[in-house]
């Protein structure tokens, strides 16, 4: 058996369910092959349908850290920790960790220790974020390694 299920957003829970018999894949009379593509449209417009959010404002949360030691391997060991820590956070759809790229060219800004971009799938996401109890942990553990942090929050247009 062969079984789809997709998301809602923002939730953990199944919106649809499709169990298809495995042979039904194998076999290629011309009602299967109807059956099959009708059923992967399906399954891809319910795919596609949940990344589009409708008549919500997708926000980005973009953070950036500069390091009081920026040559201590504790400190950034002890960050990234701090910063894996957040993806435990039921509000946040999407989230990236990383520190400056290899190019270097005279427009890019690699100063900064760490980046943290985080995505919401909308502005009460992150004002939910803002005094969850897994952020304020790591605010409250982790302040003292940072001399600087620069954030820059954006919505969809």
């Amino acid at each position: 058996m062969l079984k789809i299920s997709t998301k809602v957003p923002g939730s953990f829970k199944p919106r649809r369910e499709i169990i298809i018999p495995v042979y039904f894949f194998c076999k290629t009379t011309v009602i299967n092959l109807f059956l099959q593509k009708y059923l992967l449209s399906l399954f891809f417009s319910t795919f596609t349908e949940n990344f589009r959010l409708k008549d919500k404002v997708m926000l980005a949360h973009h953070v950036f850290f500069w390091l009081k030691n920026p040559d201590s391997k504790e400190d950034k060991e002890k960050l990234q920790q701090g910063l894996q820590s957040l993806r435990s956070i039921e509000v946040i759809r999407s989230i990236h960790i990383g520190t400056p790229a290899s190019p270097d060219r005279p427009v890019v800004d690699r100063s900064y220790s760490f980046s943290l971009i985080i995505f919401f799938d909308n502005i009460e996401g992150h004002d939910v974020y803002q005094v969850h109890p897994v952020h304020k942990e790591f605010i409250a553990g982790h302040s003292d390694l940072w001399s600087k942090v620069v954030i820059y929050d954006s919505e969809d247009v």
